[in-house]
């Protein structure tokens, strides 16, 4: 995914499941604060570590996939904030 999806602030939804998408998930992802239901990255060729900036989507309440890439570390503790 490019940086200057941030830039996307108005968007609720965001499905690129089972894309050629390959690279690490940028921490302006955390700018997406409208942000309220199918995040949906699975089946995709993502690596690196999970930004910290994904706990900034407050707004999430459901459908919030990543499996299948190829993301490494630990999951950051601001995950907890994703209360929804």
């Amino acid at each position: 995914l490019p940086t200057e999806i941030g830039s996307l602030t108005s968007l609720n939804i965001l499905n690129v499941h089972s894309n050629a998408i390959s690279g690490t998930i940028p921490s302006q992802i955390g700018r997406l604060t409208a942000m309220t239901s199918d995040f949906k990255l699975q089946s995709c060729s993502f690596t690196g570590s999970l930004p910290s900036e994904i706990g900034q989507l407050t707004l999430m309440t459901r459908r919030f996939f990543l499996q299948e890439n190829m993301i490494s570390g630990s999951l950051p503790s601001q995950l907890g904030l994703l209360t929804g």
